[in-house]
Parts: C-alpha cells; sequence; structure tokens
C-alpha cells in the first residue's frame, strides 16, 4: 500500500530540467513609476514622483532550456493595469499626474540551478511603457531597457512560481519634450508548461 500510495507522489514531484519547455502564466505585481519631463526649447525639468506602490495583474509567456545546470530562455511580459502613477510638479505648462498605461518588454533570461528545482535568474530586455498625463493629450509610447532578478520554484513538472524584482528605464523626445521614465515592479507568477523539451 505504501508502494502504491509513492508512485502518484513521485510522478508528480519536480525532476531536474522541470523549468524546460514552453510556458504561459500569470503575474501579480507592485508597480510604482519616476521621471522627468525637460523643455527643449526652454530647458524647464519637471520631476514626477510616485505615490507609492500600485498593485495589478499581468500576462506572461516563455520558453527556456537547461543545460548541466544553467538556463536560457526568452520571455514576454505584458502589464496593463496597476503601473503606477505620479504627481506632476508644477511647472511651466506641466501639472497634474501622469500615469503608466501599458508597459511590455521581450527578454532574454539566463539562470543557475540553486537546487535541483530552484532557478536564480536574470532578466535582460527591450520593450516600451505607455504613458499618458491627467489633465493632458493623448498617451506616449518610449522605449525602454529592462533588466532585473527572481527566483522559480518548480512546484511540479507542469506548475511552477516565481519571484522577481523588475526595472525598465528609458527616453524619447516628443515635439519640444523629452521625457524619462524609471518604473520597478515586484513580481509574483505562477506558471503552466505545457510543451516539454527533452
Amino acid at each position: 500500500m505504501a508502494l502504491a500510495a509513492a508512485i502518484p507522489m513521485q510522478s508528480n514531484a519536480a525532476e531536474p530540467g522541470s523549468l524546460d519547455g514552453v510556458y504561459a502564466g500569470l503575474t501579480l505585481n507592485g508597480s510604482q513609476l519616476d521621471g522627468d519631463i525637460t523643455s527643449k526649447t526652454t530647458s524647464n525639468k519637471t520631476d514626477f514622483d510616485s505615490n507609492g506602490l500600485e498593485a495589478g495583474i499581468g500576462f506572461e509567456a516563455g520558453l527556456g532550456r537547461s543545460f548541466h545546470g544553467f538556463y536560457i530562455g526568452a520571455s514576454y511580459q505584458y502589464l496593463d493595469n496597476g503601473l503606477g502613477d505620479a504627481d506632476l510638479g508644477s511647472s511651466g505648462n506641466w501639472a497634474g499626474k501622469v500615469e503608466a498605461d501599458k508597459i511590455w518588454n521581450a527578454s532574454v533570461i539566463p539562470g543557475y540551478y540553486v537546487t535541483r528545482n530552484l532557478l536564480a535568474y536574470g532578466r535582460f530586455g527591450i520593450g516600451q511603457i505607455e504613458v499618458s498625463t491627467n489633465p493632458g493629450s493623448g498617451s506616449e509610447d518610449i522605449d525602454t531597457v529592462t533588466y532585473g532578478l527572481g527566483m522559480k520554484y518548480a512546484m511540479t513538472d507542469m506548475l511552477s512560481a516565481s519571484l522577481e524584482y523588475k526595472r525598465s528605464t528609458g527616453d524619447e523626445v516628443f515635439g519640444s519634450n523629452e521625457w524619462d521614465v524609471d518604473s520597478q515592479s515586484v513580481l509574483f507568477g505562477i506558471q503552466y508548461r505545457y510543451c516539454m523539451m527533452k
């Protein structure tokens, strides 16, 4: 009876390389936004400072493969709510609030197995932040560089959980104004692997 009970438990246990394959999942994120807007004609700078962490939900999909204790993967992340807002200091024509409406990035994920099913990894990629002002005109897309550090744990052969710190920074000129943005997020994710790579 003990042997019969152990067989299904072993079949659900995570094995080395159990993070290999194609996966998709959801993330819970706490994010904040900071930056400034500089007039190219007057050189006046208007800072915007985060109002604290804002909670949201996002999506991630990717794939990866393990090699002798190391891991290399690629990932696409998309967040479209709870990305942080900041108050604009009154200066020139800028006052009110700036918000991050959408953030996405495509990244390379190098990692190393701390234990047989615990992965420490880094994130290096490019993406965009969509920001808007309230009151103000429409939204603007700013190209960004993304980097981060995280841990991922294989709970079973199909399910994993991750905890990550991520930062996206970028600058863009719109008309006579240069925007600099800095978005920081802490993300907790659950992933389901639906295609294994052996």
